[in-house]
């Protein structure tokens, strides 16, 4: 990325190249600190994890995440700058885009808590309003029933027993399915416009027994 850089006449760091060639050259990989880490890992996470007041569905998939991470990196041999964040510059494309992710367990969580207005770990949603009862008239899509406008809340636990919150409205494309599961919330700023995604997984419909069947002869 650095080379191409300097090829296209763009602005780089002086000396920045010939520093990281010269480090990538002398450095020898040396896994023992990694796994003198690695064999206490998971009392450091739930040690971590108590300090922050996380529950264990909420620090399972982060400390997942890292772990297999760490794996990968030992077991493949990968390069020292695999995985690494990459160097951000003011003038490269999406320099200012950023997400805040937050992912639940295995099977995830009830849509329906966030549908009452209880709520999931770090994000509750108001109840929906027309468009045309908050003054939005032009908020509309291609269907002929109009989006919905919902209070959103994100809150996350910081010092001190303290909340950082962050309030906003979201606009709603469609309703979330009926007992689907809620895997993960992602808060997405992109191309200067900020969106709530959420990740959703259905639940297998219940078969419906009859008198009519349809077979499959497979020999």
């Amino acid at each position: 990325m650095l080379r191409s850089r300097i090829e296209k006449n763009r602005a780089v760091p002086t000396d920045l190249l010939e520093q990281v060639v010269a480090f990538s050259e002398r450095f020898k990989a040396d896994y023992a600190p990694l796994n003198e880490f690695m064999s206490s890992l998971n009392s450091i996470a739930s040690a971590e994890a108590g300090a922050l007041g996380l529950r264990n569905f909420e620090m399972r998939p982060a400390f997942t995440a890292f772990k297999s991470a760490l794996d990968r990196r030992r077991t493949l041999k990968s390069s020292w700058s695999d995985g690494w964040p990459a160097i951000r510059f003011p003038d490269s494309r999406k320099a200012g885009d950023w997400g805040l992710h937050f992912y639940f367990h295995k099977a995830g969580v009830g849509s329906e808590l966030l549908e009452s207005g209880r709520g999931v770990p770090g994000l509750t949603f108001g109840s929906p309003v027309k468009p045309a009862d908050s003054g939005h008239e032009d908020l509309r899509c291609s269907r002929r029933s109009a989006r919905s406008l919902r209070e959103a809340e994100i809150s996350i636990p910081s010092g001190n027993k303290e909340h950082c919150t962050f309030r906003f409205g979201v606009l709603q494309h469609r309703p979330l399915p009926p007992g689907s599961h809620l895997k993960q919330w992602s808060l997405v700023y992109s191309d200067g416009a900020l969106w709530l995604c959420l990740t959703v997984e259905r639940q297998r419909p219940l078969p419906v027994l009859g008198s009519l069947a349809a077979g499959l002869d497979i020999g």
